[in-house]
């Protein structure tokens, strides 16, 4: 979809403006029921986790494997997705480079876009 007459800034030549959701394949946020936390377990992430602008797993809260399997069947979060903060630091955005499984709450938005080559130049608009 073009954008012509909106664009903000020239980009080289071999690039294209589009507008975000021509290139998304999933758009989703976490559960919106807060889990059962236990001691250890499957990392749950929330705002507080990626509103730094990196991965801030020093107060990190775990849910059970069996309720994390209930999570991903709605939404389950893969290297290259950007995760978005929905509430405080509003829009912020982060690239998922993690090697662990995870779910997130519903203070975290979820775009999987239909390249993971696109992630580093979306990621941060």
């Amino acid at each position: 979809m073009s954008i012509a007459g909106e664009v903000p800034f020239d980009i080289p030549n071999s690039w294209e403006w589009c507008r975000l959701g021509t290139i998304l394949s999933v758009i989703c946020d976490g559960t919106h029921k807060t889990p059962n936390y236990v001691n250890s377990g499957v990392p749950f992430l929330s705002v507080q986790n990626i509103s730094k602008g990196f991965f801030d797993l020093t107060r990190i809260k775990y849910i059970s494997e069996e309720e994390h399997k209930k999570l991903i069947e709605r939404v389950k979060p893969a290297k290259n997705d950007i995760l978005l903060c929905k509430i405080g630091t509003l829009g912020k955005a982060i690239k998922n480079t993690l090697d662990i499984e995870f779910s997130i709450f519903v203070s975290l938005g979820l775009l999987r876009l239909v390249s993971a080559e696109l992630a580093d130049y979306v990621g941060f608009l």
